[in-house]
């Protein structure tokens, strides 16, 4: 299927809203207001709770229902995406950096819900932004990084594909642990479903000279995990100033971040960056080498 540079300018600007918002033409007010929490909103699904619950879950979906009656319909959400979803946490099972997939619930006929743990901090990449000046320890980021890593290892070792993984798609949790979420554009083993992928511009492979296809899509997620790395590390969005149009050039033209030079990461997202690892587990095992040593060393913070 061939899709337009200008849907995958607005899927990439839109994947995630800045604010919860219900975007619906309310009768008079807010007709899901008291009911209905709306935690996020996006252009393919709802993540919401019941007011009065116990806090602890959440649910996703394409349609916004409340006792009974249907109030939205997210414009580009599908129930066989869902389904996939659904499908892929099931596939990957209780890990420690995914989040917890509690079952599919059905909300409505033929319309249903993921209930998911639900993260009262929210996303890395909201969680960076809110707060550049304040920076974790260097030894929690590299705990993040590595959290990130771990999970990616466990996806692939369990078939999965992620096709759209970055900080926005990873929630934190006390002690600032890191949990992969939103699983729609995975892809499972063995499985026929093909679901639509397009990584955010900072996340995507250059082509290297490479025709679309060409790129082993292990290789794509090595370098998305790079990605990830760095943003947690640098502990800022790069280019985040630079408009769509231009970013997307920089890293069609390979014009990567600049690595700081403190950084005691900065060898390895080169190595995800530059296509010298051959697995997540890879990336593990030396940012793992790095977090021990620098947990034996009482003056470094």
């Amino acid at each position: 299927m061939e899709v337009s540079l200008s849907f995958v300018n607005f899927f990439s600007s839109h994947a995630l809203s800045e604010k919860p918002k219900l975007h619906i033409t309310p009768m008079s007010g807010n007709p899901v207001a008291g009911r209905l929490d709306i935690v996020e909103s996006t252009l393919f699904s709802y993540v919401y709770s019941v007011v009065g619950d116990d806090g602890k879950t959440v649910l996703k979906a394409r349609e916004l229902w409340c006792e009974g009656k249907q109030h939205d319909v997210r414009p580009f959400g599908d129930e066989s995406v869902l389904l996939n979803e659904a499908r892929i946490y099931t596939a990957l099972g209780d890990h420690p950096h995914i989040v917890k997939f509690h079952g599919l619930e059905q909300v409505a006929l033929n319309v249903h819900a993921l209930r998911l743990e639900r993260s009262h901090i929210g996303a890395v990449r909201k969680y960076v932004l809110d707060h550049p000046a304040e920076p974790p320890a260097v030894a929690c980021r590299l705990r993040m990084a590595l959290d990130f890593a771990e999970a990616i290892s466990h996806c692939h070792a369990r078939g999965v594909r992620c096709g759209d993984f970055s900080t926005r798609n990873a929630l934190l949790f006390d002690g600032l642990r890191v949990k992969l979420c939103d699983f729609g554009a995975a892809t499972l083993e063995g499985t026929e479903y093909e679901p639509f992928q397009c990584y955010e511009v900072r996340y995507q492979l250059p082509a290297r000279g490479r025709d679309e296809g060409e790129v082993p899509r292990m290789v794509e997620e090595l370098f998305a995990l790079g990605s990830a790395v760095h943003e947690v590390m640098e502990w800022h969005v790069p280019f985040l100033d630079v408009p769509e149009h231009e970013l997307e050039g920089l890293y069609a033209d390979d014009r990567l971040p600049v690595l700081a030079a403190d950084n005691p990461a900065a060898e390895v997202i080169r190595k995800c960056w530059y296509e010298e690892y051959e697995s997540a587990g890879q990336v593990v095992d030396e940012l793992q080498c790095l977090l021990d040593g620098l947990v034996k060393m009482p003056t470094q913070s």
